[in-house]
């Protein structure tokens, strides 16, 4: 199996992040933003998950959330 090693510092990225196609960077240096969830009860007996990859868009959603019902 052939190492990948990241562009920026050199050092060898784990195997299992190759797996998933993060070939360029090491998490240290990686660019990929983090997936962030948020819980919807919009009745007693229904909710549903919200999943956002921009920061700044679940950062938003979660403050109208919070808003919700003052």
């Amino acid at each position: 199996m052939n190492k990948s090693y990241c562009k920026v510092c050199g050092t060898e990225i784990h195997p299992k992040r190759v797996a998933l196609g993060y070939k360029d960077s090491c998490v240290n240096h990686s660019t990929t933003s983090k997936f962030t969830g948020m819980v919807v009860a919009d009745h007693k007996s229904t909710t549903w998950l919200n999943v956002f990859r921009d920061s700044a868009t679940a950062k938003h959603a979660i403050r109208l959330g919070e808003s919700r019902g003052k």
